[in-house]
């Protein structure tokens, strides 16, 4: 998915809930964000919010949904996991430690 014009985050954040579909997209990738530790706004700010546009996609047809809900059942923050389509993206975005 692109947009015709680079609206900034608000516009990306926007076009990618109004195409998705399933019913876990806000919810799992989210979660998996902050049980990681990502700084979402970044997330969301990275290439003018398309790079946040295509994870929402990954997730939305993502075929470790079960994996995921497993790892998010753990107790303790972990770095992404390499299953994840987005780990890749995620780790990039790890909130600075000050």
């Amino acid at each position: 998915m692109r947009a015709a014009v680079n609206g900034g985050c608000d516009a990306a954040r926007n076009l990618a809930i109004g195409q998705a579909r399933g019913p876990y997209v806000a919810f799992l990738d989210d979660r998996m964000m902050q049980t990681s530790g990502v700084d979402a706004d970044a997330a969301r700010c990275v290439d003018g919010g398309l790079a946040f546009t295509e994870a929402r996609g990954k997730c939305r047809y993502c075929l470790h949904e079960q994996a995921c809900r497993d790892w998010l059942g753990a107790e303790a923050p972990q770095t992404p996991p390499d299953f994840c389509p987005n780990a890749a993206f995620f780790r990039s975005c790890l909130k600075q430690e000050r």
